[in-house]
């Protein structure tokens, strides 16, 4: 499962995997199975409603989907965990500030978004009041709060069912990083005719204001430096 972060590449990811000769991704790239309380209601999940929507090709098959609040909402780890303890789970961690950014961009450009500065301000009230804000309008800021995600996935499942990819690496370097997805997966190395395009890439509106930056940059601060201790990554160029 491609399971986040939001506007961190995981469009791109998912193409490139539905390429591979042996992996099976949705038609929809986001079922929103798992973040949909009514299917785990009752004592069984509804696996058949689930299953909907990969063609099956073989048990001998991957199969990957790519709804990116997986990893940024508690419960949704937890009903994979249920639906499936050896599931292997990868993100794309993205600089906050700019991921933010990225999102909110995205959403203005198809409703009357209010500006990120206030979106700024009241989500941290929220955070501060009552945590990472998973419903309703807000999250542009409580989803680059990785270090407590990170926390939340390693509580489900074991570090080795976990892959974490800067990204920054993916952009640089694709096919590493394609090939370090598939060594995880174990499947075989990326064909060459593998197309590797960009994806759901929208052009910003307007440039982020630099003082706006730099106010969120050193509210990230502390969150950033707990993740370089989980992960062992210098992320100084996130600061």
């Amino acid at each position: 499962m491609v399971a986040g972060a939001q506007k961190a590449g995981t469009s791109a990811l998912m193409w490139w995997l539905s390429q591979h000769p042996e992996v099976v991704t949705p038609v929809i790239k986001e079922p929103h199975f798992f973040d949909n309380p009514g299917f785990f209601n009752g004592p069984d999940i509804p696996t058949k409603a689930y299953h909907r929507a990969f063609a099956f090709e073989g048990k001998d098959k991957v199969y990957i989907e790519g709804t990116p609040k997986t990893m940024f909402d508690p419960k949704c780890l937890e009903r994979v965990h249920r639906y499936n303890p050896s599931a292997k789970l990868i993100c794309i961690l993205r600089d906050p500030t700019i991921r933010a950014f990225s999102a909110w961009n995205m959403n203005s450009k198809n409703s009357d978004e209010r500006d990120l500065r206030t979106l700024f301000h009241i989500e941290k009230e929220r955070i501060m009041k009552d945590g990472l804000q998973t419903k309703g309008y807000l999250g542009y800021f409580s989803r680059g709060l990785y270090a407590k995600q990170v926390k939340q996935m390693r509580h489900w499942f074991p570090k080795e069912q976990l892959l974490f990819i800067p990204y920054e690496r993916l952009i640089t370097d694709n096919q590493g990083t394609f090939e370090e997805v598939c060594t995880f997966l174990d499947i075989a190395p990326p064909p060459s005719s593998i197309a590797m395009e960009k994806k759901n890439v929208i052009p910003y509106s307007e440039p982020l204001d630099p003082m706006l930056e730099q106010e969120i940059r050193n509210w990230f601060k502390t969150d950033i430096e707990a993740l370089e201790g989980l992960l062992g990554w210098d992320l100084s160029h996130w600061k």
